[in-house]
């Protein structure tokens, strides 16, 4: 890989193991029950089980059916946003930190990630890793229909950064999504695959898929001739 100037990441799967926000945002949850005086016991495994049992979107009205008989709408959308909007406890792997601190160097570099802007926000701010980035672009701010895989992300963020597209490369974790955009734009993609990932066995067309695929960040270095 030549003629590199700018490494731009994501954020979920990529930097940290997004199901420990998943976990931070259920004990969020069941601790906000418990205050409020709704329900008197923990329910955090309760939530993980459904969860870990492929139970999607629907994880709040299942358990508070089976607490109350029925699932209150009202109540379903305010775990929503505690869920969402909370101050996660989350940590980076390990492999990020001196990844991070090598390519803010040497590179330009940027941070490119989907989701609600609150909630990747109070990531970034959990993780404590704003400053090693030019730029930060939650494309959210953008508009959802400017999520990934549209490239008006890689394009602003390769602005902001005064990098043409060509001296780009994106670092991410799902390639029903991650690197279409990317790719479109002329950047070279790299796919971090870790066997924890919840996209780890997504299998996605070679068009859509990454250049480059590695299982550590710390592969980085013979991609981009440390």
């Amino acid at each position: 890989m030549h003629a590199i100037c700018a490494v731009v990441f994501d954020l979920d799967d990529t930097l940290y193991p997004e199901l420990q926000f998943v976990q931070s945002g259920f004990r969020a949850v069941s601790a906000y029950l418990r205050t409020q005086g709704i329900i008197g016991n923990d329910i955090y495994p309760n939530l993980w089980g459904k969860f870990c049992d492929e139970v999607r979107g629907t994880v709040f009205n299942e358990v508070l059916c089976e607490e109350f008989g029925s699932a209150d709408p009202t109540l379903v959308e305010q775990l929503v946003a505690v869920y969402r909007l909370h101050q996660p406890c989350i940590s980076l792997y390990p492999d990020a930190l001196p990844v991070l601190s090598f390519c803010s160097r040497h590179f330009k570099t940027g941070l490119l990630s989907d989701g609600l802007a609150l909630t990747q926000q109070n990531k970034i701010m959990a993780l404590r890793i704003r400053h090693f980035f030019n730029a930060v672009l939650l494309t959210d701010m953008l508009g959802r229909e400017f999520w990934k895989p549209h490239r008006a992300g890689y394009e602003n963020i390769a602005s902001a950064l005064g990098v043409a597209g060509t001296a780009c490369v994106y670092v991410g974790d799902n390639p029903a999504k991650d690197f279409i955009g990317a790719r479109a734009c002329g950047w070279k993609t790299v796919r971090i695959q870790r066997s924890e990932g919840i996209y780890a066995a997504t299998v996605a067309p070679p068009e859509n898929d990454a250049d480059y695929c590695i299982e550590s960040l710390e592969e980085l270095g013979a991609l981009l001739g440390w």
